[in-house]
């Protein structure tokens, strides 16, 4: 999918669908990297029509999910740091 395609999508069904798309990459890494660059392009680039009523929500939950996700990446990778390699689990 090309900015072009997603720009071109106007109404609030399209974009619904469009961002929907998007989101379903999050939980997968090398998936949501490349979407969160297409999202970074689309409310960035002087080419393409910037945020609109149709959108707005949409792209702002959008990128709340992606913070969130990062988030708990963060924490996990912090967690799993603070854990001590050579202490024996117990069962």
């Amino acid at each position: 999918m090309s900015l072009a395609d997603l720009t071109s999508s106007r109404s609030s069904t399209e974009w619904g669908l469009v961002l929907a798309l998007i989101r379903g990459t999050i939980s997968h890494p090398e998936a949501a990297k490349t979407s969160f660059s297409l999202l970074e392009e689309l409310l960035t680039s002087d080419s393409s029509p910037k945020l609109s009523p149709d959108n707005f929500s949409g792209l702002v939950g959008l990128m709340e999910a992606f913070a969130i996700a990062a988030g708990a990446a963060v924490d996990h990778q912090s967690q799993a740091s603070r854990r001590p390699s050579n202490v024996p689990l117990t069962t």
